[in-house]
């Protein structure tokens, strides 16, 4: 969950990791505090025009599973491994196909 102000600007970011370790270390009273007591605020994010490659560079050096997508400095979106991955694979099937086309005539 990325968690921004009023404004749509990023302050930070909640994952369902971060709620299994608030309960694990401050037990069950965790689940009665306010989410910006846990959330990541150091938000790792990309632009609109932010390549696949140089989006997928940021996950596996952050080791984030999501990205969030800035647009003037607001969200406009998130992007997950896995739909990195799925862009990563249909291009290659693509070249593989070109390829195959290629060689046949």
């Amino acid at each position: 969950m990325v968690i921004v102000d009023n404004d749509n600007h990023i302050e930070g970011i909640f994952t369902e990791r971060d709620v299994v370790a608030c309960i694990a270390e401050n037990g069950i009273e965790a689940l009665t505090q306010p989410v910006n007591t846990y959330m990541w605020r150091n938000v790792h994010s990309c632009q609109l025009d932010t390549t696949i490659g140089a989006a997928m560079d940021t996950m596996n050096r952050k080791r984030a599973r999501h990205l969030p997508v800035e647009h003037d400095g607001k969200l406009a979106g998130i992007v997950s491994i896995g739909d990195v991955v799925k862009h990563q694979i249909r291009a290659m099937e693509c070249e593989a196909e070109f390829i195959r086309s290629y060689i046949a005539g």
